[in-house]
């Protein structure tokens, strides 16, 4: 599946790095060069046992948040990962990533936002934050940031000072901007909006949607557990569900190759249950969100 803060809130406790003693060989990341015929190890530097919850690719880097071990980096020469955990709890549960510039967001597990001004060397929790389970999505659009969560949708204008709702109380597992309008992917189905958030409407509700992507102008909508995706030519007007599956791996891209019916696996054949396309390759986890 491809692929999607402000300004600071009050300090919080700054918490150093993780200890270096406690990095080994990670066994649970790996990148496909070649589209997914061969997947290599690509832990180098991760705690051992850390997934990726989500990955993010931006201003030429990739980071990665990860399952109770913060934020790591790496970048377009393969150097091992790199923790950005200051101001970070010891022990956090990272949900989602969203980035603009040098302002970027986390969102984690029953422990609100972490905000970074300084493209995540730095990071400080709000005094006024999200409430409501896992963070799952974060989304910045037009001066605004949005939070899904377990709870439904939250929005601040205030850069990340003050939260109000939006939408019904639904978890909402995903959020993607296209020309002009927000999509929400949640446990019933897909909602758009067209004025920033204030309203929504329903495309479709019998499903629950785990991710929105968008690939050479088509938008893909990905339901919980890989197995069945819907997509849109029209901008997000009409949906067409995947009817046939031909497995294509090498059908020019991630997204193309899951709705052609490939699912990620190593040659052992352990799933790969998240997984992301970015310019060094296609990166998996044998563990992710939902």
């Amino acid at each position: 599946m491809l692929t999607t803060i402000l300004i600071y809130g009050l300090m919080a406790l700054i918490s150093p790095a993780a200890d270096p003693g406690t990095i080994a060989e990670n066994d649970a990341i790996f990148l496909s060069r070649d589209e997914g015929a061969t997947w290599q190890p690509f832990g180098s530097g991760l705690p051992e046992g850390a997934t990726a919850r989500k990955v993010l690719y931006h201003n030429d880097q990739i980071f990665l948040v990860t399952n109770n071990h913060g934020v790591f980096v790496r970048s377009h020469d393969l150097e091992p990962w790199q923790p950005l955990n200051a101001g970070l709890p010891e022990h956090i549960y990272l949900t989602s990533i969203a980035a603009v510039g040098d302002v970027m967001a986390v969102g984690s597990f029953e422990q609100g936002i972490y905000l970074s001004r300084d493209g995540g060397k730095h990071w400080q929790r709000p005094f006024f934050n999200v409430t409501g389970g896992s963070v799952r999505s974060l989304l910045f659009h037009e001066g605004n940031l949005l939070a899904g969560t377990d709870s439904g949708g939250f929005i601040s204008s205030f850069g990340g000072y003050y939260w109000q709702r939006y939408g019904a109380l639904r978890q909402v597992n995903d959020m993607f901007s296209h020309e002009g309008q927000i999509f929400a992917a949640r446990q019933d189905g897909l909602v758009r909006s067209e004025d920033g958030g204030k309203t929504w409407s329903t495309l479709f509700s019998d499903h629950t949607v785990a991710e929105i992507t968008l690939e050479d102008g088509v938008l893909y909508a990905q339901l919980l557990g890989n197995r069945d995706m819907f997509r849109s030519f029209d901008g997000g007007k009409t949906w067409n569900r995947r009817v046939r599956m031909f497995e294509n791996r090498q059908a020019g891209s991630l997204t193309k190759a899951l709705w052609s019916g490939y699912l990620p696996a190593l040659p052992n054949g352990d799933r790969l249950f998240y997984a992301r396309e970015t310019p060094l390759g296609w990166i998996g986890s044998k563990s992710g969100g939902c």
